[in-house]
């Protein structure tokens, strides 16, 4: 299959990006452009559009978007859940923790950003058939890594996750590693 899929790239390059969508996210950007608005209704690569594409999904499909709250709270200490909000073309992302006022999101880990962005590919609307992951567990807690494995798992389209971790190894079933 990842013969096929090299050869699929060198000889048609634009087919790969119609029918995928590869993800390597950065905290850093994340924390400094997700605010923005964004021309692009898919998430970027580097999940710096997360603002409108949290918030694309909240309007269009809140049960997708519970999906992804609800994540949080199973695999996050203290969070209650997420909000987004649109004022005056900037966005908005909250964690709502227990008895607290929202946390906005520069404050929150690379850990609970990462999550949050991943679950939000995983739960966005979109044409692509095979979703691309690039060390998806970077800055994660057991927990969430073996919840990521578990969504992965269960997800209706074909996942391929990139990892230099043994922590995933641990987590992963044999028949779901290729070297």
């Amino acid at each position: 299959m990842i013969e096929k899929l090299f050869i699929l790239q060198l000889k048609f390059p634009n087919i790969l990006s119609h029918l995928s969508s590869t993800y390597y996210f950065d905290a850093q950007k994340i924390r400094m452009l997700s605010n923005q608005d964004s021309e692009y209704s898919q998430l970027l690569k580097d999940g710096s559009n997360l603002g409108k594409i949290l918030f694309e999904i909240k309007e269009k499909d809140k049960n997708r978007f519970e999906a992804i709250s609800n994540s949080l709270i199973t695999t996050v200490n203290e969070i209650d859940g997420i909000e987004i909000y649109n004022v005056a073309g900037n966005y908005i992302i909250a964690f709502k923790e227990r008895g607290k006022e929202p946390i906005p999101i520069h404050i929150v880990s690379d850990g609970t950003i990462n999550f949050l962005v991943t679950m939000t590919a995983l739960n966005q609307i979109d044409s692509s058939s095979l979703l691309v992951f690039e060390e998806p567990e970077r800055h994660l807690h057991f927990k969430a890594v073996n919840y990521l494995l578990d969504s992965f798992r269960h997800h209706d389209k074909q996942i391929l996750i990139t990892s230099h971790s043994t922590e995933m190894l641990k987590y992963a079933n044999l028949d779901e590693v290729i070297f």
